[in-house]
Protein backbone atom coordinates (compact mmCIF):
# COMPACT_ATOMS: atom_id res chain seq x y z
CA UNK A 1 0.00 0.00 0.00
CA UNK A 2 1.22 3.61 -0.95
CA UNK A 3 0.26 6.40 1.57
CA UNK A 4 0.49 9.52 -0.12
CA UNK A 5 0.95 12.97 1.23
CA UNK A 6 0.76 15.92 -1.46
CA UNK A 7 2.98 14.43 -4.37
CA UNK A 8 5.57 13.02 -1.75
CA UNK A 9 5.10 9.30 -1.85
CA UNK A 10 6.77 6.60 0.47
CA UNK A 11 7.61 4.82 -2.52
CA UNK A 12 9.00 7.38 -4.51
CA UNK A 13 8.43 10.94 -5.95
CA UNK A 14 6.76 11.54 -9.16
CA UNK A 15 8.61 14.51 -10.59
CA UNK A 16 8.31 16.12 -14.18
CA UNK A 17 11.64 15.61 -15.32
CA UNK A 18 10.57 18.43 -18.01
CA UNK A 19 10.18 20.63 -15.12
CA UNK A 20 12.97 20.09 -13.34
CA UNK A 21 14.75 20.82 -16.74
CA UNK A 22 12.48 24.15 -17.42
CA UNK A 23 12.61 25.42 -13.49
CA UNK A 24 16.37 24.91 -14.20
CA UNK A 25 17.21 26.57 -17.32
CA UNK A 26 14.39 29.64 -16.25
CA UNK A 27 17.01 29.86 -13.44
CA UNK A 28 19.90 30.29 -15.61
CA UNK A 29 22.03 27.60 -14.31
CA UNK A 30 23.73 24.84 -15.33
CA UNK A 31 23.31 21.24 -14.83
CA UNK A 32 26.58 21.69 -12.92
CA UNK A 33 25.49 24.85 -11.15
CA UNK A 34 22.24 23.24 -9.86
CA UNK A 35 24.72 20.45 -8.24
CA UNK A 36 26.48 22.70 -6.50
CA UNK A 37 23.97 25.04 -5.33
CA UNK A 38 21.55 22.07 -3.78
CA UNK A 39 23.99 19.33 -2.99
CA UNK A 40 22.94 16.79 -5.43
CA UNK A 41 25.31 15.34 -8.02
CA UNK A 42 25.33 16.57 -11.81
CA UNK A 43 24.64 12.61 -12.76
CA UNK A 44 21.87 12.24 -10.45
CA UNK A 45 20.24 15.72 -11.85
CA UNK A 46 20.71 14.72 -15.71
CA UNK A 47 19.23 11.02 -14.68
CA UNK A 48 16.54 12.71 -13.15
CA UNK A 49 15.80 15.17 -16.19
CA UNK A 50 16.65 12.49 -18.58
CA UNK A 51 13.64 10.33 -16.51
CA UNK A 52 16.25 7.51 -15.92
CA UNK A 53 15.77 7.76 -12.30
CA UNK A 54 13.23 8.87 -9.64
CA UNK A 55 14.06 11.35 -7.01
CA UNK A 56 13.64 10.32 -3.16
CA UNK A 57 11.54 13.15 -1.04
CA UNK A 58 15.21 14.66 0.29
CA UNK A 59 16.36 15.20 -3.22
CA UNK A 60 13.14 16.81 -4.00
CA UNK A 61 13.78 19.08 -1.16
CA UNK A 62 16.85 19.90 -1.89
CA UNK A 63 16.54 20.60 -5.79
CA UNK A 64 13.64 23.19 -4.75
CA UNK A 65 16.25 24.74 -2.46
CA UNK A 66 18.49 25.17 -4.75
CA UNK A 67 16.32 26.22 -7.19
CA UNK A 68 14.84 29.17 -4.49
CA UNK A 69 11.31 27.18 -5.88
CA UNK A 70 8.63 25.14 -3.35
CA UNK A 71 8.41 21.84 -3.58
CA UNK A 72 5.41 21.56 -5.22
CA UNK A 73 6.71 23.37 -8.28
CA UNK A 74 8.98 20.52 -9.50
CA UNK A 75 5.53 18.38 -9.61
CA UNK A 76 3.62 20.56 -12.39
CA UNK A 77 3.59 20.80 -16.00
CA UNK A 78 7.14 22.07 -17.73
CA UNK A 79 6.86 25.44 -19.15
CA UNK A 80 4.57 25.72 -22.48
CA UNK A 81 2.90 22.57 -21.82
CA UNK A 82 -0.59 22.70 -21.41
CA UNK A 83 -3.02 20.34 -19.41
CA UNK A 84 -5.76 18.57 -20.96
Amino acid sequence: MTYRYLALSVDGVQMNPATLTALRILAGYSQAELARRSGVSQGHISELERGDKKASPKTVKKLAEGLNVPMAALFGPAAGEVAS
